[in-house]
């Protein structure tokens, strides 16, 4: 097999070391390709179908079918076949031929590196080889998997576009990073695009997916929030994935222009409330009545109950529910199926008994107000969803509801004291 050299020098931070290069551009084309998404083939084997509301029993035996052991297992799955195919933004053609028109004049300059992901299969010591006292050598196959791109993109697919002559003399600046975990890439990915430039939250949070939830603790890069948005992107790849959810497809993990109605971000965003473990003080109103799943490290179970509690809402409002320009399918709509959510494990008091009461989630969500779900509000942000939420609030529960909800807060403060949701 042919194989690509250059001389390389290595950098040390914190105790890992890189590898910088000046990499010849018609070289470079040669052994590395932008990071991209593996093909989105259906979860059991079986072609994605219309998911209709379903009667009691069905609702009955979907519960069933989501408790198994197969469900677990099948869910997890989507999160173990990915876990070296993140993505980076689209690739803008247009952007990358506007790069290589400044780069063919005459005074151009890029003078920032490219950083590239060496294959995690290949050994480190084939790869890094000694040459002289204060220089290493890079070898790698000729072959476009032995590296991805995490950084530079679009400079490296303006390489395409440049005249031969220009490409076989061009040099760039190169960053091998060797033997970096796949989710230490991805991390770096996040880190290095959203602090330099905007990235959508919905790449983030995907790519801060891929990171483990569990090892010891040099694997445990970030705590707090951003475990939890790993835990809830999980989720998402989930419902995201597998048919039985309402929501297949339908989720934009990859933000504007990628298939799909809302957004990873909002979905990420107001599941976490639910979630991430909270100071306990007076003003706390959303309390995160699913840290159970998260502690356990249980995404296939926190995305059964999702699962579930959306087909109930599908079955209860099927015609708002075919209409991509009604309410559930805006972020503000989202934010309120979440809020509403919070309300409705209050009253079943944990998650297991939310399961059984499948009817009971339809019948209240029969009772949404209508012009809310037809006309939704052309705009956002914390106050309008608090307005929507407390309208839904007063139609979909009863007094006696209503009255039961503000006794059941102070219950579940005290359980989650107690397992740690909640702390003093």
């Amino acid at each position: 097999m042919e194989l690509f050299e250059c001389t390389a020098f290595p950098i040390h931070q914190h105790g890992t070391a890189f590898y910088i290069a000046a990499v010849r551009a018609d070289d470079l084309l040669t052994i590395c390709r932008p990071l991209s998404r593996p093909g989105e083939a259906g979860l059991f084997g079986r072609d994605a179908y219309d998911r209709e509301p379903l009667s009691k029993i069905q609702l009955s035996s979907l519960v069933s079918a989501l408790e198994t052991k197969e469900f677990q297992a099948q869910s997890l799955g989507v999160l173990s076949e990915e876990k070296r195919e993140p993505y980076q933004r689209f690739l803008d053609e247009k952007r990358a031929v506007e790069i290589c028109r400044y780069i063919e004049q005459p005074n151009s300059l890029l003078p920032n590196s490219i950083i590239l992901a060496v294959n995690v299969d290949f050994d480190e010591a084939d790869v890094i080889q000694a040459d002289g006292d204060k220089s290493l050598r890079i070898c790698l196959p000729r072959n476009t998997s032995s590296a991805v791109i995490l950084d530079g993109q679009h400079r490296v697919a303006a390489l395409r576009y440049m005249e031969t002559d220009i490409r076989n003399e061009y040099q760039l600046l190169v960053a091998f990073l060797v033997g970096i975990p796949f989710y230490q890439q991805a991390e770096l990915f996040a880190v290095i695009n959203g602090k330099q430039k905007p990235v959508n939250r919905s790449i983030i949070y995907d790519l801060f997916g891929y990171a483990p939830l569990v090892g010891d603790k040099d694997q445990q890069l970030y705590e707090g929030f951003m475990a939890v948005a790993r835990f809830c992107s999980r989720v998402t790849r989930i419902l995201n994935r597998v048919p039985e959810s309402p929501w297949q497809h339908k989720i934009k993990m990859r933000g504007p222009g990628d298939e799909g109605i809302i957004s990873q971000a909002a979905v990420v965003e107001y599941l976490s409330a639910l979630i991430e473990p909270k100071k306990l003080t007076r003003r706390v109103k959303v309390l995160p009545l699913l840290y159970n799943f998260f502690k356990d490290s249980d995404p296939a179970g926190c995305a059964a109950l999702l699962i579930l509690y959306l087909r109930a809402i599908q079955t209860a409002l099927r015609d708002y529910w075919q209409n991509p320009k009604s309410l559930l399918w805006k972020n503000n709509g989202v934010a309120v199926i979440f809020r509403v959510l919070h309300d409705e494990l209050l009253l079943a008091d944990t998650a297991d008994n939310l399961m059984d009461l499948s009817h009971s989630i339809v019948e209240r969500w029969r009772r949404a107000p209508s012009e809310d779900l037809a006309e939704p509000p052309k705009t956002g942000g914390g106050g309008v969803q608090n307005q929507l939420y407390e309208r839904f609030k007063s139609t979909m529960f009863n007094k006696s509801e209503l009255l039961l909800l503000l006794t059941k807060v102070d219950q579940q403060k005290e359980e989650l004291l107690k397992i740690g949701g909640l702390v003093r």
